[in-house]
C-alpha cells in the first residue's frame, strides 16, 4: 500500500526507544488502514502510531499522557518514552509514538462491559485540567469567567447554534435532489430538526446553562473519540485506545456521545453505563439534564449532511440510518432518566 510506512523507518523509530524492530504489520481503523503498526522486539510486543495532527495537538497529548501518568490511570496503555525522555520520537520529518500491546478481546456490548466502560471514562474526567495546561492548550476562558450567580451564552453554545442553522440550510439544499441519502433525509429531516429544537431548548433553561457554564470555564481531560473500535476488554476492565484526539472539554459531552456510541442507545446498556460512570462521578440533576440534551443533538446528521454536500466520504450517515430507531426509543428512555435517579 502507498500509504504505509517502510519497516525501515518503523525500526529506526524503534531505536530511538531502545528497542530493535523483528517484524511489523499494519492495523486498520474503523475508517481506514495503516493508522497503526503492530510490532515485535525482542522486549516483546508494541504498536507505533504515526502522528497526523499538528504540533499543537501533539503537545496537548503530551500533557494529557504525564497527568494519565501521574494520577495512574488504569485505562489506558502504557506510553513508552525515547531515550530522551519523549514520549514522541521523529523519523523522516514524522512524528510518531509508541505503546504497549494491549492484550485483550475485542469490546462487545453488554451490562458488564458497559458498566466497566462507563468506569473507565468518569476517571478520566476526574483529571480537571490546570490554569497553564488550559493557556497552553490555546484556550484563555479561564480569564474570563463571569461574575458567581450571571449566566452568558458560552462559545460553545454559539457554536451549536450555527451548527443548527447550517444544518437546516443544508436539508433546504439535499431535498430536491434524487439520491438515497436525500430520500433519507426527506424521509427523517424533520424530525432531526425537532431534536435538534429539543436539545438546544434543554440547553438554555437557566438552571442546565448554569452548569453548561460552569463545565466550559473548568475543563476535564477527555479522550475525544469513545467508540466500539477504541474500546479493548481486558478480564473485567476495559482499557481506551487512540488518544490522538484528546484534549480539554466538557465530560457530560463526551458522556452524551460515549453512551450513543457505545451502547447503541440500548436503554438497557445505557443504564449500566451510567451506573459505571456514576460509581465514581455521580452526576447532579443539571448534568443529568445536560447529558440528555447533548443526546437529542443529531451530531451524526449534522457532519453526515455536511460532508455529503461537500462531496466527501460520509461514513456517519449508514450508521445513522441502521440505528435510527434505537435512536428514538432510548431518547424516551434519557427523557425518562433525566428526572429521576437510576434505581
Amino acid at each position: 500500500m502507498k500509504n504505509e510506512i517502510s519497516q525501515q523507518t518503523l525500526d529506526l523509530v524503534m531505536r530511538q526507544y531502545g528497542e530493535h524492530l523483528l517484524s511489523a504489520s499494519p492495523l486498520s481503523s474503523f475508517y481506514a488502514r495503516g493508522t497503526a503498526y503492530q510490532v515485535r522486539t525482542e522486549q516483546g510486543m508494541r504498536v507505533i502510531k504515526p502522528w497526523t495532527g499538528g504540533l499543537h495537538q501533539l503537545q496537548q497529548l503530551k500533557r494529557l499522557i504525564a497527568a494519565l501518568q501521574v494520577a495512574d490511570y488504569s485505562h489506558a496503555p502504557a506510553w513508552f518514552t525515547t531515550s530522551s525522555g519523549e514520549p514522541f520520537a521523529t523519523c523522516s520529518s514524522r512524528w510518531f509514538y509508541v505503546t504497549e500491546w494491549v492484550m485483550g478481546a475485542p469490546f462487545s456490548p453488554t451490562r458488564n462491559t458497559c458498566r466497566a466502560a462507563g468506569q473507565a471514562l468518569a476517571q478520566l474526567h476526574q483529571l480537571t485540567v490546570t490554569h497553564t495546561q488550559l493557556r497552553q492548550s490555546g484556550q484563555s476562558g479561564l480569564d474570563q469567567i463571569p461574575a458567581v450567580g450571571t449566566v452568558q451564552a458560552t462559545p460553545w453554545l454559539r457554536e451549536l447554534q450555527r451548527r443548527a442553522t447550517l444544518f437546516q440550510k443544508e436539508l433546504v439544499w439535499v431535498n430536491p435532489r434524487s439520491t438515497g441519502t436525500a430520500a433519507w433525509f426527506r424521509n427523517h429531516g424533520q424530525v432531526c430538526q425537532q431534536m435538534t429544537r429539543q436539545g438546544l431548548t434543554r440547553l438554555t433553561h437557566p438552571l442546565v446553562s448554569r452548569r453548561l457554564q460552569q463545565e466550559w470555564f473548568h475543563p476535564h481531560w477527555l479522550h475525544g473519540d469513545v467508540t466500539v473500535p477504541n474500546l479493548i476488554q481486558t478480564g473485567s476492565e476495559v482499557v481506551l485506545l487512540d488518544w490522538d484526539r484528546a484534549h480539554p472539554g466538557m465530560p457530560t459531552v463526551e458522556l452524551a456521545k460515549s453512551l450513543a456510541n457505545v451502547c447503541g442507545f440500548c436503554p438497557d446498556f445505557m443504564k449500566n453505563f451510567i451506573r459505571g460512570y456514576m460509581v465514581l462521578h455521580p452526576l447532579s440533576a443539571e448534568e443529568r439534564k445536560l447529558v440528555v440534551a447533548y443526546l437529542h443533538l443529531p451530531w451524526e446528521a449534522w457532519n453526515g449532511l455536511h460532508k455529503f454536500r461537500q462531496g466527501k466520504s460520509a461514513p456517519e450517515l449508514p450508521a445513522l440510518r441502521r440505528s435510527w430507531s434505537a435512536r428514538l426509543q432510548g431518547l424516551i428512555w434519557a427523557r425518562q432518566w433525566a428526572d429521576s435517579e437510576i434505581s
